[in-house]
């Protein structure tokens, strides 16, 4: 089966064009995708720190002062925003999963664990 060229060349013009889409033409818009990327490393930065600084509270002995609660608040919030830029994956990801829905379900299923971790 060939693709004719005059059926896909409008739109690999259009994302090339806008610049949003993959430099190959694929479909999968790159902006929101980007945006969530940096998301989830602020996310992942934020709790390394707090763990960092938990861990420096631990040597000085001090990790059970009301100072430590305010880093533990973070971790658990950094995980939760985590859980929600992986829930804004999946909502991208699912129109593209229409013929198999199951994938959408599975990473669904990673979100909800992830909030589990938060909420322990």
């Amino acid at each position: 089966m060939e693709l004719v060229e005059d059926e896909v060349e409008p739109t690999v013009e259009k994302c090339q064009q806008s610049g949003l889409c993959a430099p190959e033409g694929g479909s999968l818009p790159l902006t929101p995708l980007r945006v969530i990327t940096i998301l989830g490393m602020v996310s992942v930065q934020v709790a390394l720190v707090c763990v960092w600084r938990l861990v420096t509270m631990v040597r000085r002995g001090t990790v059970f002062s009301h100072a430590a609660f305010r880093y533990v608040d973070v971790v658990i919030g950094a995980i939760v925003a985590a859980a929600l830029v992986w829930f804004a994956v999946t909502a991208l990801n699912a129109p593209g999963q229409r013929a198999d829905p199951g994938v959408t379900v599975i990473m669904g299923g990673v979100g909800v664990a992830i909030l589990g971790v938060g909420n322990c």
